[in-house]
């Protein structure tokens, strides 16, 4: 069943983090290939983009969607993957689970609850300097 209730009516945050396989060439096309084929399988629309950039370390891709946004970050020496997929239409997360999955060849995957959400990254403990 689709998350949300179509246009307009309901924000749908789609995470996803893991470890990308062994066998796979960390590239620009490879980030630029994923933004448009993670558009194309949540029947998005894509605005502007995708634009790739090589920060030190890893990649980033990211793509203004008509719906919002699809982000990428790609590391290098610790071989992560960190996916965003915001958007205010209804899409099906096991189908981005997948082509991420298959793609990446994720040998470890974590698909973000929203009951999770404000631990991602540990960095909630540490927001008003608390930890």
């Amino acid at each position: 069943e689709a998350v949300g209730q179509g246009w307009g009516t309901l924000a749908v945050q789609f995470l996803l983090d893991g470890r990308i396989g062994e066998d796979v060439e960390i590239t620009p096309i490879l980030a630029h290939r994923l933004c448009l084929d993670l558009v194309e399988v949540t029947g998005l629309t894509v605005f502007y983009g995708p634009i790739v950039k090589q920060p030190p370390g890893g990649l980033i891709a990211f793509c203004l969607i008509a719906e919002s946004h699809v982000s990428l970050h790609l590391y290098l020496q610790t071989r992560t993957a960190f996916v965003d997929v915001f958007s205010c239409r209804d899409f099906e997360p096991d189908e981005v689970t997948a082509l991420v999955s298959e793609t990446l060849h994720l040998d470890l995957v974590k698909v973000w609850d929203w009951n999770d959400l404000m631990r991602r990254g540990q960095l909630a403990s540490r927001v008003g300097g608390s930890e």
